[in-house]
């Protein structure tokens, strides 16, 4: 699997584990319940972190502790999901 980020033009991001550009806009919109014709005007960029990036950015625990690098995080999964994003908010789930 690869990660990919999705930024949003204020700024904001998400990374996602996918084998795809697609595979990883399709666990995007599962995971958060979105609608990709709906929530998605076209000015979003999405793009692949390099390998090499992997270990330079972390997960973040429910404290906001630095949980673990994605490295770690993508050698522990093998399924697609969103890993991270700067607008996560688990209060927000059901």
């Amino acid at each position: 699997m690869r990660i990919f980020v999705i930024e949003w033009p204020d700024g904001e991001q998400a990374w996602i584990a996918a084998d795809t550009k697609v595979e990883a806009m399709q666990t995007y919109c599962k995971t958060t319940d979105t609608d990709l014709i709906i929530d998605f005007n076209g000015d979003e960029e999405i793009t692949e972190l390099p390998e090499s990036e992997w270990s330079k950015h972390f997960v973040k625990d429910d404290n906001g502790l630095l949980a673990q690098s994605f490295e770690q995080w993508m050698n522990e999964n093998d399924d697609p999901d969103v890993i991270a994003a700067t607008f996560w908010n688990e209060e927000d789930e059901d």
